[in-house]
């Protein structure tokens, strides 16, 4: 519920901005994160929030699933969250541009959550059932925070959220998913059946096989990047160019990319990594090609 929806707007800031000049870790911890130089760190947290009381809110509302009407418990919310933004101390001092970065980094922050799909909520929905559904996301204020009062270099923006809340379904038994549908744009991208990774564990290679018969022989490369916030583990590229914020892989003349995947050195639980794939091309705007899951298991 509420803590779904703290990591779906730490994601969805990340995924937003990735790529962006100065941008340092997003999160949602408790406190201030710690940017490198140059860099501005974020963090989104719920501040407060309070029940919109309507009569027969408290009945239980229906769900539908796999043919069958379940009843579940739904909370009628709204409150407010904060998003912090914080620009690393200058090193040295006589070179102090964070002020700079730091609005730079809010007027993204801004346009980033003023689309229409993030003001209307619709952009915090997924495939999977979160817990939550958003009416409304709007900016409220922003505001020099007070535990940081006489520091220059924070900044908090305030929105207001409107929306239901309900404890998330237990997940239905039965076999498990081997074949992954996977959403194709221009040609085929043929990837492996349930990747996994094991945390400690040496750079794990995912080949990409593609169909390039279309590009009539101009040479592609494929750029990937992992989604979230902070993703377990890194991909490793071969030196190939790709697009800010993604990692450039070569495809050899068999259609092949090797895409490289570094698992993280320890892992407290199982853990998925999302990864996001695109063709691109020196001269031509990049393509999507189709996401997929890695699965990191802890050593």
């Amino acid at each position: 519920m509420l803590d779904a929806f703290e990591i779906r707007l730490a994601d969805l800031l990340a995924d937003a901005l990735a790529g962006a000049d100065n941008l340092g870790p997003v999160d949602r911890i408790g406190s201030v994160p710690t940017p490198g130089p140059g860099q501005v760190g974020i963090v989104a947290r719920i501040a407060q929030f309070t029940p919109r009381p309507h009569v027969g809110d408290d009945r239980r509302a229906e769900l539908r699933q796999a043919g069958q009407i379940r009843l579940r418990p739904t909370l009628h919310l709204e409150g407010i969250t904060t998003i912090l933004l914080t620009a690393a101390a200058p090193r040295p001092p006589a070179d102090d541009n964070s002020r700079a970065r730091l609005v730079a980094m809010l007027d993204r922050v801004l346009l980033a959550l003023h689309s229409e799909a993030v003001r209307s909520g619709l952009a915090f929905a997924t495939a999977a059932d979160q817990g939550f559904e958003l009416d409304s996301f709007r900016l409220s204020d922003a505001s020099q925070p007070a535990a940081t009062a006489a520091d220059p270099r924070s900044l908090q923006l305030s929105y207001g959220f409107a929306g239901r809340f309900w404890p998330v379904q237990e997940t239905p038994e039965g076999d498990l998913i081997t074949d992954l549908p996977t959403r194709l744009a221009v040609m085929p991208l043929r990837l492996p059946e349930r990747i996994t990774a094991q945390a400690g564990g040496a750079g794990l290679s995912v080949p990409l096989r593609l169909d390039l018969s279309v590009t009539g022989g101009a040479a592609s490369a494929i750029a990937a990047r992992l989604e979230g916030a902070a993703p377990p583990g890194a991909l490793v590229g071969d030196g190939t160019a790709a697009p800010a914020g993604y990692t450039g892989f070569a495809v050899d003349t068999a259609g092949v990319a090797d895409l490289v995947y570094q698992p993280p050195a320890d892992l407290a639980g199982r853990a998925e990594v999302r990864v996001e794939t695109r063709l691109t091309h020196p001269d031509r705007p990049s393509i999507p090609l189709a996401r997929f899951e890695i699965e990191v298991l802890p050593s």
